[in-house]
């Protein structure tokens, strides 16, 4: 009997929630999430404004702190660690994507993405070399020694998923990636995603766009702090065609009963 290999859990999250404290009202932004992202997996969180779904991915990349549950990264519960071991394993097991791109202004393409490399200890000329691999990967060899405000908004955004991409991290995390740029850019930028994927990368990313999100192979619906429903990609798509199919197959009878009744 041919043994079936088991996907390696990169990140967990065990019975989550996180309340905040707004004036004299206590707000629950997460409630009692559970989720697991297996190594090699595209992950879409989806939800309308104020789902909870920026917050739920500041806890999956130990920005934001629970205040009940467990968050587990390869297996390592960093739950009750002190900020400094934390900031350690976000550094070395999570690479982060943002809207806003959060590039050093004042620093080239080329140093921007070797930062995460600095806080780690490597030293230079290593992390030049590694730099410049990821910057020919996301296709800006040409603007390698560029500064930020010399690039457009694509091309920062793919500066950006370099500098996740530089400490090879477990998983990228991905907070509405594409929501500063133009539909052309957008769409370059997802399809690196999808290559970095089929490369083998673990990626979630967070949007409220339907059509963006569906270029990754699961899509976890939140509404109201929770999960709502959890949809496979490829079932969804498969459910569509089906679909399209019936309908299509009920106009071909309709026409021809109609067809049948003139010719009486």
């Amino acid at each position: 009997m041919e043994m079936v290999k088991l996907r390696r859990i990169v990140l967990e999250l065990k019975n989550v929630s996180k309340r905040y404290l707004m004036g004299e009202t206590y707000v629950d932004a997460i409630k009692d999430v559970s989720l697991r992202v297996h190594e090699n997996e595209f992950i879409s969180i989806i939800g309308p404004s104020g789902s909870g779904k920026s917050t739920l991915l500041s806890i999956m990349g130990l920005l934001t702190q629970p205040t009940h549950g467990a968050v587990f990264i390869d297996g390592i519960n960093v739950s009750n660690m002190n900020k400094d071991k934390i900031a350690e394993i976000r550094g070395k097991k999570i690479g982060f994507v943002f809207q806003s791109f959060n590039l050093i202004p004042s620093l080239t393409v080329l140093e921007n993405v070797t930062v995460p490399m600095m806080f780690l200890g490597v030293n230079r000329r290593e992390r030049e070399e590694r730099a410049k691999e990821i910057i020919r990967e996301v296709g800006l060899s040409f603007r390698m020694y560029h500064f930020p405000n010399q690039l457009s908004g694509g091309e920062r955004q793919r500066v950006a998923i370099a500098r996740a991409l530089a400490n090879d991290p477990s998983v990228i995390l991905a907070d509405e990636p594409t929501g500063n740029l133009d539909s052309q850019s957008g769409e370059e930028i997802v399809n690196i995603f999808k290559n970095l994927h089929r490369k083998g990368r673990t990626m979630v990313m967070v949007t409220h766009d339907e059509d963006i999100a569906h270029a990754s192979k699961k899509l976890i619906h939140i509404k109201d702090g929770t999960i709502s429903k959890t949809v496979s990609v490829g079932n969804k798509r498969m459910m569509i065609e089906k679909q399209v199919i019936k309908k299509k197959n009920k106009r071909v009878k309709k026409n021809k009963k109609e067809n049948y009744e003139r010719m009486k």
